[in-house]
């Protein structure tokens, strides 16, 4: 397996493609944004590879900075292009589906209480990148939990991890052949990344509970303890399990001080949270930054900690008094999943 950096513009840095060139078959996991194709063919090149070789495509999620190209290397190379279940209508970009998505998207963001002047912006800011980078796929299979794709002597296991996305997925790799160094290694996608926390609640508007679905895949890459971590972005992550637990943590960390701050200012919509947490916003930071306060406050919600009314949260009087000014943290409760 190769790891091709490809430059991105986004805040989590340039981007892994991983190719597996074996003598039977080229494949490749992801494929980086649209606007870096010239990039990408380079690469090939530099390990012999052209497009036209290309067999397959598996992609970790939908999002235009891991599928971009997907639909011109398939155009140029026939691949078969791989997603989960749950993100193949977005990857194919289906109208209908858009529509649904983005009017789901919208009235999020309304309930929020994300200003009108915010939500246009936002918008206005979406059509500009789509233009560019939400290209169709012309065609997708899909894949499920569990199942297993062999590339050479490689073998490629499916595991669901939403939470970014609702059809996100690490692959595990194993071998056909004995291994001798009995190395554990997971392509993660964006479900781990070395050195940002990927986005929950705003980066797919499908999900109901993002939070806690995200929680439950961390504590899954805990306790599988894999030797190696392969990102979406940037460098391996040598460490995975001690990796997830600081995610972990760090959204702890954000329950507390989400709390913290229904503690100062009383009942707040999310909005209002998003920005005592974050501050002024502008352009796609709206949507991720609104959507980081609602996630939390859901989760907070399903565990009792805060009750709602008409888009407005309260924390209850239970926890505002167990709140230490000593600590910023906060236990969020977290879902089991078979390793």
């Amino acid at each position: 397996m190769e790891r091709i950096s490809l430059e991105n513009d986004e805040l989590e840095g340039a981007n892994n493609v991983y190719l597996f060139d074996t003598a039977t078959e080229t494949v490749l996991i992801d494929t980086g944004e649209q606007s870096r194709e010239s990039a990408l063919r380079a690469a090939l090149e530099n390990h012999e590879v052209t497009v036209a070789d290309i067999d397959e495509i598996f992609l970790t999620h939908w999002h235009p900075d891991h599928s971009g190209l997907a639909g011109v290397l398939q155009e140029t190379s026939g691949a078969t292009v791989r997603i989960h279940e749950c993100d193949a209508p977005l990857a194919r970009a289906d109208e209908e589906v858009w529509e649904s998505y983005t009017s789901t998207q919208q009235s999020r963001l309304e309930s929020w209480g994300v200003p009108a002047a915010k939500r246009q912006q936002l918008f206005a800011h979406r059509e500009r990148a789509e233009v560019a980078e939400y290209p169709s796929v012309s065609s997708v299979t899909t894949f499920g939990d569990g199942e297993t794709f062999t590339i050479g002597d490689q073998i490629l296991e499916v595991r669901h991890t939403p939470g970014h996305t609702a059809g996100s997925v690490c692959f595990a790799l194993g071998r056909s052949t004995t291994d001798a160094t009995g190395r554990r290694e997971i392509i993660t996608g964006d479900t781990l990344l070395p050195n940002y926390t990927p986005n929950i609640g705003g980066t797919d508007a499908r999900l109901d509970q993002p939070l806690d679905q995200y929680l439950s895949s961390l504590r899954y890459l805990e306790a599988a303890e894999y030797d190696c971590g392969w990102p979406g972005h940037r460098t391996p992550i040598a460490n995975p399990s001690n990796r997830a637990r600081q995610i972990i943590a760090h959204h702890e960390q954000r329950a507390g001080r989400i709390l913290s701050i229904l503690d100062r200012i009383g009942p707040a919509d999310v909005w209002t949270v998003c920005t005592e947490l974050f501050g002024g916003l502008d352009g796609f930071h709206i949507l991720v930054g609104a959507g980081e306060a609602y996630a939390h406050l859901e989760h907070l919600q399903q565990q009792g900690d805060v009750e709602s009314v008409d888009g407005t949260y309260r924390a209850v009087d239970e926890v505002l008094a167990a709140l230490d000014s000593d600590s910023d943290t906060w236990p969020l409760a977290i879902g089991d999943r078979s390793v």
